[in-house]
């Protein structure tokens, strides 16, 4: 297997490697005697492994693809999740800046998939259904746990939108880093929401959109804007500025990446009056059917960049991630 060059754990720009395993074989199905007396040694039955892209490394912060991680068809299924064949995996940002300690050892937060199996009080999915969600053992990987409760982006915007922006039907909406996949999610849901005026703004590299004549023209136009890039690892700051171009009184200015200042502020109640930050509720089921709903009766697409579960495309997705010009979603397709 190929294995691409690792730097320092401490690097703040990680690369994905190989780490390959030597998987073991099992024990001889041959007698033996011991000193007690003869005794018979049963075969240990060969546990399931599969793909699966992980965290390694003394923190926690090297991201690996293996061949031969354990997956939980060998684990017992608790009553209220299902097991998932996983069909399609995208990259998040987070899947990369974050260690294991906060999101643990496997990597990936959401996924299509097939079920496999369900627990005893699960009735809402049966076998064969294509489901959506958050894995509980990372998405990026052959076979998955769920709760049985679309993806991490479109579930953040659609409460960002829709609970804090209260975008409803003639809003005006500003979408900011609109071509990336957080971006591209506001977009499509803005309009999905019933947005009268959604206007969608990114990096030179990828547009020509977002120059300082749009906000001297702007002043107060938007009833919320979408802030998807402000506190990025790139130190963008749009939150500074922007607002101006809110509604006086009425509009809201949400902003998805938070820094520590800005909780602090938060917490401190210390936030400007218009200002919202988010953080996701991941179990609300409800969310995910809504994103459902809107996506399919407004017929909009979502631009995928779909490619092979393989330790070369994982790599070269990652770092293509970290470029931040990726437009849409990288997506890893299994099988």
């Amino acid at each position: 297997m190929q294995e691409t060059k690792e730097k320092k754990d401490g690097d703040p720009h990680r690369t994905i490697c190989a780490t390959p395993r030597p998987i073991s074989t099992p024990p001889s199905t041959e007698a033996s005697s011991t000193t007690c007396g003869a005794a018979w040694l049963l075969p240990t039955p060969a546990r399931c492994t599969m793909k699966a892209v992980v965290r390694t490394g003394l923190r926690g912060t090297t991201l690996s693809f293996v061949e031969n991680h354990p997956d939980p068809r060998d684990a017992k299924l608790q009553p209220t999740d299902v097991l998932v064949k996983v069909k399609a995996a995208p990259l998040n940002p987070i899947d990369y800046k974050f260690c294991r300690l906060f999101l643990g050892k496997g990597v990936g937060v959401d996924a299509a998939d097939i079920v496999e199996k369900v627990g005893s009080e699960v009735t809402d999915v049966k076998v064969g259904d294509e489901v959506f969600g958050w894995p509980n053992s990372g998405a990026l990987a052959e076979y998955a746990t769920e709760a049985a409760a679309l993806v991490s982006v479109y579930l953040a915007g659609l409460q960002a939108l829709r609970t804090h922006g209260k975008v409803t039907s003639g809003s005006s909406v500003l979408v900011i880093g609109a071509s990336g996949g957080c971006g591209e999610a506001g977009v499509l849901l803005s309009k999905a929401l019933g947005a009268s005026r959604v206007v969608g703004i990114c990096s030179g590299k990828t547009s020509t959109s977002g120059t300082e004549e749009f906000q001297e023209e702007n002043v107060g136009a938007f009833d919320c804007v979408y802030d998807t890039v402000t506190s990025g690892e790139k130190g963008e700051d749009y939150a500074s500025t922007f607002p101006t171009l809110l509604k006086e009184e009425t509009g809201q200015y949400i902003q998805l990446i938070e820094s520590p200042l800005d909780w602090m502020r938060a917490v401190a109640g210390k936030s400007p009056r218009q200002k919202t930050m988010v953080m996701l509720e991941r179990n609300r089921k409800g969310d995910l059917e809504e994103v459902a709903s809107l996506l399919e009766s407004s017929g909009m697409k979502v631009h995928l960049s779909v490619r092979p579960f393989d330790v070369q495309n994982v790599a070269e997705g990652i770092e293509e991630l970290k470029t931040r010009r990726v437009k849409g979603k990288i997506v890893f397709k299994m099988g």
